[in-house]
């Protein structure tokens, strides 16, 4: 069980969503993953829901209705880190224009975190 939780937002991320999530599962240190998906008319969520069949102890997913946009995508995850006992938040990029895990992960951590 990790207690720490990447928090991802997503809207039309579907060409990228499942490299996101692997890459942060690929990694050495243990992640749980929370996507926060805004109603995504690509079908993020049902590639999400798909994965979830793979790894329903660390990924998970919360739907929203409508697009409420990514500050209130991270609280909504804050809310639910903290619900379920998460000590340690890391925020990740869902977005091809903003930073990703898949595309920029040794970055995105902190330079003393065990990864």
């Amino acid at each position: 069980m990790s207690d720490t939780l990447v928090i991802i937002p997503t809207y039309n991320e579907k060409e990228n969503i499942e490299a996101i999530i692997k890459t942060v599962f690929e990694q050495d240190k243990k992640f749980h993953i929370l996507v926060v998906d805004d109603n995504s008319p690509d079908g993020t969520a049902a590639i999400v829901d798909d994965l979830i069949l793979r790894y329903s102890d660390r990924l998970f997913i919360e739907k929203r209705e409508g697009k409420n946009g990514l500050g209130t995508a991270y609280i909504h995850g804050f809310k639910w880190a903290i619900k379920n006992n998460k000590k340690h938040y890391i925020l990740g990029g869902g977005r091809k224009d903003f930073d990703s895990l898949y595309k920029y992960k040794k970055a995105f951590f902190p330079k003393d975190f065990p990864i």
